[in-house]
């Protein structure tokens, strides 16, 4: 039975075909009458029903588990916002935790407690693996920084974790490092439950400077990927950030020894990273689900499938994929179009050699979190991480 080391070898080696790997769950299953509520998001059966059919309705390289980023601050007992037609989401008044004492006070919950989210993707998992037991399952962990996030607040306010990197960053990390056995405990169980690798969500890390990210949280990820790799060598650990706009965060991600990694062509220039990636490591690029999946037409979506496929296939460890996970109002016939595009051009092996231009981010005017207090505490950025468009020196973080 094929682990993703050997399915992701193969697949650089060209020894298996290469197939595009959409990020999808949630169209498909309203699609097949599911609400995306509460009622789906906690229903192993319905779970493992969606990836089943969005694996063979897309002949994707992989089943993967929907990206839901409130399973785990729901297995904290965080309050979530549920819909029956939108994505759910950590509520805007759910706890926060605000200091040391907080911290100190969290209590971690088992993974494996049939009572919480966490057991439902575990059980999905092995009866996804049941289902299939030939196809590669890539389960799903947020990274310690985004869960940390989600705990402490992100949004809604000016006192949340992205100004605590600069008013009390020793809570930062005293938080990170506390929910770092969960992320990792969380991620063993899935490889004992059949996953063949899992994503990384880390959408908070590209929120910071990549000099904040290399203190609070790539070291972080690197502790979880190397606990992991000693008890599951085999499993690969896939890290997402679609909001990786600065060469340094790519390179810091490449440092963690992840075994692939997967970005936002909106947010990422893609033939930069491709050089930046090692080419014994997967690379998963993807077209934005909003702009694309969403907002394109089927003609659109067919060029720029075309596009992102022959101008990045000159590298073997690269695999077309949505930039994020595909919205529940996504067109269905995008990612037909994408699927079928992306497959048929990397079947017939045509290229476009795209050449990594100056600007690594995708969008210009991408900034990072200011600090509301920036300039009267002297944290303006740093000359050396300006960054330039046509010439004109721009803003690009707080370091």
């Amino acid at each position: 039975m094929k682990n993703i080391t050997t399915f992701a070898d193969d697949l650089i080696s060209g020894k298996t075909a290469k197939k595009a790997m959409p990020i999808e769950a949630y169209s498909t299953a309203l699609a097949m009458g599911y609400n995306i509520d509460e009622s789906f998001l906690k229903n192993s059966d319905a779970i493992a029903d969606v990836m089943q059919t969005v694996h063979k309705k897309y002949d994707s390289a992989a089943k993967v588990v929907p990206m839901a980023l409130i399973v785990e601050p729901a297995t904290f007992g965080r309050k979530i916002m549920y819909s029956d037609k939108d994505v759910a989401a950590v509520a805007p008044d759910a706890e926060r935790i605000r200091d040391m004492e907080g911290v100190e006070a969290l209590q971690i919950p088992s993974v494996t407690d049939k009572k919480s989210m966490t057991s439902v993707y575990l059980d999905a998992i092995r009866k996804s693996k049941a289902q299939d037991p030939k196809t590669p399952i890539i389960g799903g962990a947020m990274s310690p920084f985004t869960l940390a996030g989600c705990l402490m607040g992100v949004h809604g306010s000016d006192d949340n974790m992205l100004t605590d990197v600069y008013d009390q960053p020793e809570v930062v990390h005293a938080m990170v490092q506390k929910v770092l056995t969960f992320v990792t405990e969380y991620i063993s169980e899935q490889a004992k439950a059949g996953a063949s690798a899992v994503f990384m969500p880390d959408p908070t890390t590209g929120l910071i400077s990549p000099d904040m990210a290399r203190e609070h949280s790539y070291p972080y990820t690197k502790q979880v990927i190397d606990a992991v790799k000693a008890k599951h060598p085999d499993l690969a650990i896939i890290q997402h950030n679609c909001r990786a706009s600065n060469e340094q965060h790519v390179q810091s991600m490449v440092g963690t020894g992840a075994d692939g990694f997967h970005f936002d062509q909106k947010e990422t220039n893609l033939a930069r990273a491709a050089q930046i990636v090692p080419q014994d490591r997967l690379m998963f690029g993807g077209l934005n689900p909003a702009q694309y999946f969403y907002g394109a037409s089927s003609e659109q979506m067919a060029v720029a499938t075309e596009e992102l496929v022959t101008g990045l296939s000159q590298h073997p460890n690269f695999v077309p994929s949505s930039g994020c996970d595909i919205p529940p109002n996504a067109k269905v016939e995008n990612i037909e179009t994408f699927a079928g595009v992306a497959n048929s051009t990397l079947a017939k092996g045509k290229q476009n050699v795209v050449a990594a231009d100056s600007s690594f981010g995708g969008d210009v005017t991408k900034r990072y979190y200011r600090h509301p207090d920036m300039f009267s505490r002297g944290l303006a950025p740093k000359k050396s991480h300006m960054r330039f468009n046509n010439g004109v020196e721009i803003e690009d973080a707080l370091f």
